[in-house]
């Protein structure tokens, strides 16, 4: 990662943008199911989570509908 993501202020920012605008985008554009999720809690980490397509969404998909414990790692 670039140094200038390190910081304090710019992580809350991004945490805030990720949990506001990316949610509310993913919401306004899909219908997002979540299934398996209590797999989930059974697993151990570290996780790989890989999309099964290429669309600008994925990212916002990963982040708004993963348990907020896992948001952001």
């Amino acid at each position: 990662m670039p140094r200038w993501t390190r910081p304090a202020p710019v992580q809350v920012t991004r945490r805030l943008v990720e949990e506001t605008l990316f949610a509310a985008v993913v919401h306004l554009y899909a219908r997002p199911e979540v299934r398996g999720l209590e797999h989930l809690a059974q697993a151990t980490p570290p996780f790989l989570l890989v999309a099964n397509h290429h669309s600008y969404l994925d990212g916002g998909l990963f982040k708004t509908l993963l348990p907020r414990p896992l948001r952001g790692r």
